[in-house]
């Protein structure tokens, strides 16, 4: 076997190595932002309610969180 073919078969072998790998790291990285997509959510919705309701402890009263 020739070396030009041995770098060909070597380059193949990699490339697939890599596609698979590629495939899998992005499989767990959109796996993991469809988790914290619900957080996001819940989380901006009391931001907003915070934001608009003034700034208000939980309390009520006069204290302010800022």
């Amino acid at each position: 076997m020739s070396s030009t073919t041995k770098n060909f078969l070597g380059m193949l072998v990699v490339a697939i190595v890599g596609f698979f790998v590629l495939r899998w790291a992005l499989h767990l990285a959109i796996g993991v932002l469809m988790g914290l997509l619900p957080l996001a959510l819940v989380v901006g919705g009391i931001y907003v309610a915070y934001q608009y309701f003034g700034k208000k402890a939980l309390g009520g009263g006069r204290r302010t969180l800022l």
